[in-house]
């Protein structure tokens, strides 16, 4: 009997010293496949190390490929992610991530000769769908963001592909209280394609009409944000009104003019241009100008325009 349980102990303890020794192959196994079907693309984790006593899990070399549809190349590159969490909470099976860190080095945004875009073929962004996998809930405190350069490739009607690249050059920027992976993703992709003026990706949309209980404020204005330009001008509403719709008819064509609402639209070198003008305390005005060219956002040119009449004044 004594040699059973001598036995059954040894046993035992080699099965501990194994899971101990090969828990994160294991887990780094399970989450590239139970992530691939989240995302619904391909999800490559080259390293992943899980401190139980240091309550922190770090994966590096992590990259998500384009969804079906699209070119077979790496769609995000993050050197690494680093993830702090409570493991008190976790043995409740309460998923508290007091902190996240990530480094994505590069992202390429891929519009297809069908006009699609690979950001929006991703499972993840579509939570109506309903699906046999089901992710648990958690919480996030605090993310924070760092974005090397994002690349765009646009084959949409044309034999070779545009393809354009710009310095993002975002470090450490924090974004609070994240409780799905829909946030999570939403927010890296929303940071990711801002500078690249497109504006009709479904995930602009999604974030847009789904306000601030989905995504934090900042983000949201960024998207807002990205078309116009905005100054406070040190003039009366009817001066500054009158000044708007004489740049646009001296310059190009007015559409509509509606002074109870503040509101001009025209187009000028083939930019279509909205002024929404608001009373301010003291004899000021406030003047925002939006301005789009060929359905994409144009802020430096919105700049321009604001700057001419500001002048004006």
């Amino acid at each position: 009997m004594n040699k059973i349980l001598r036995s059954a102990g040894i046993v035992c303890v080699l099965c501990v010293v194994a899971v101990f020794l090969f828990k994160d192959a294991l887990i780094k196994t399970v989450m590239t496949q139970v992530g691939s079907e989240v995302l619904g693309a391909p999800l490559e984790i080259k390293q992943f190390s899980w401190g139980i006593f240091t309550q922190r899990i770090v994966i590096k070399d992590l990259k998500i490929y384009d969804p079906p549809g699209f070119e077979k190349i790496a769609f995000v590159d993050v050197p690494q992610v680093t993830v702090r969490y409570d493991i008190r909470e976790f043995i409740r099976n309460n998923y508290h991530l007091p902190l996240i860190l990530v480094d994505l080095k590069e992202m390429v945004v891929v519009r297809n000769r069908e006009g699609k875009l690979n950001v929006d073929a991703l499972k993840v962004l579509h939570p109506e769908k309903k699906e046999k996998l089901v992710i648990p809930p958690f919480q996030i405190d605090e993310l924070k963001l760092s974005i090397g350069r994002v690349i765009y490739k646009n084959y949409f009607k044309r034999d070779n592909p545009e393809v354009l690249m710009y310095g993002v050059g975002l470090k450490d920027k924090s974004f609070k209280n994240l409780d799905s992976v829909q946030k999570l993703v939403t927010v890296i992709l929303v940071q990711g394609m801002g500078p690249t003026a497109i504006k009709d990706a479904g995930v602009y949309a999604a974030a847009t009409l789904m306000g601030a209980g989905f995504l934090p404020a900042a983000v949201l204005g960024a998207i807002i944000a990205q078309d116009s330009m905005a100054e406070d001008l040190p003039a009366g509403f009817d001066k500054v009104f009158a000044l708007s719709e004489k740049f646009i008819k001296e310059r190009g064509l007015l559409k509509k003019s509606e002074k109870a609402t503040g509101s001009i639209v025209g187009q000028v070198d083939n930019h279509d241009l909205k002024f929404t003008l608001e009373k301010l305390p003291g004899g000021k005005t406030r003047l925002t100008v939006s301005a789009h060219r060929f359905l994409l956002p144009r802020r430096e040119f919105a700049g321009g325009v604001l700057y001419q009449i500001s002048q004006g004044l």
